[in-house]
This record gives structure tokens, C-alpha cells and sequence, in this order.
């Protein structure tokens, strides 16, 4: 099963969603990028746009700012080539497809090997895990709200800010 903290520092937010790079679950799901991206296309009608979508050179570049100052990876380890990431002699040739929850729920059924199904599993896992916390947190914040207004007189504060 994939670590999970692997897992996570590979999820970026990119367009307002939380999306997974098609390299990065190749490498998860130990296929070339080329081969999920060929099973990908011959099964394109399971990955509308919400599913998965291809960046453009600005979010790419973006993109690869944020890992270089996040990793303190140097320029010569990750060479530029016309906007487009290389690393070694092969390299991405073209800019990367993003793959939403959604997407990577339907990789599951694209990529059909154990590897891919124990990666997904662990991915949905972590997501939901995700989820949950953010919602404890949201739920804890509401409540410590709650209660300060509750011991907070704030009726005051109205008349003071319509009075004056």
C-alpha cells in the first residue's frame, strides 16, 4: 500500500481543486506516464473536463516555482526546456494532465492492475481522511463561535455601531 504522507505531498490545488498529476500517479501506480496517459485517451469519454484537464504553461510554470521553493530543489536539477519541465535525459514533452478525486476514482477502472487498485484505495482513503479532519476542525471552530458569542454580550456592540 502507498504511504500515505507520499501520497499527500503529491495533491496540489490547482483551478480551486484538489488534483493529483498524471507523473506522479504514474510513478504511484509504477506505469510510464506515457502508458497511463494512453489508457487515459482510450478511454476518454470516462474523464470530462471536472474529471481531469490538461495545465496550461502558466499554471505549469507556476507550478513548478512552488516545488522548487517548497523541495529547495535548485534550477539545475529540474531543467527548463521551452516552459516545460525536464529531469535527466527523457522528461515531460508535453504539460501535465490533472486528475480531480473524481478522475481518479474512474483511473481505477482504466488501469486494471492490483498496483493501480491498492493506490486508489490509499488515495480514497487519505482523501476522505481529509475530509473528515477538515470537517472536525470546521465543526470545532463553529462551536468555540458559538460559545464565545454565548458568553460575549454583543448587543452592546449593535447599538454602539448604529447609534454612532
Amino acid at each position: 500500500m502507498a504511504d500515505l504522507q507520499l501520497i499527500q505531498s503529491k495533491i496540489f490545488e490547482i483551478r480551486g481543486q484538489r488534483v493529483m498529476l498524471d507523473r506522479d500517479l504514474a510513478e504511484l501506480y509504477q506505469v510510464t506516464t506515457g502508458n497511463l496517459n494512453k489508457a487515459v485517451k482510450r478511454n476518454i469519454r470516462r474523464f470530462p473536463p471536472d474529471f481531469m484537464f490538461q495545465l496550461t504553461k502558466e499554471e505549469f510554470e507556476l507550478l513548478r516555482q512552488s516545488l522548487i521553493f517548497q523541495n529547495g530543489i535548485s534550477n539545475e536539477e529540474l531543467k527548463d526546456a521551452s516552459g516545460i519541465l525536464r529531469k535527466g535525459r527523457g522528461g515531460v514533452r508535453q504539460l501535465p494532465y490533472a486528475f480531480t478525486e473524481q478522475g481518479l476514482a474512474m483511473l481505477s477502472g482504466v488501469l486494471n492492475s492490483s498496483i493501480a487498485i491498492d493506490v486508489n484505495i490509499s488515495i480514497m482513503r487519505l482523501l476522505w481522511l481529509t475530509i473528515l479532519l477538515f470537517l472536525k476542525r470546521k465543526r470545532e471552530m463553529l462551536l468555540s463561535i458559538f460559545f464565545l458569542t454565548k458568553k460575549t454580550n454583543f448587543s452592546g456592540v449593535t447599538c454602539r455601531l448604529t447609534n454612532g
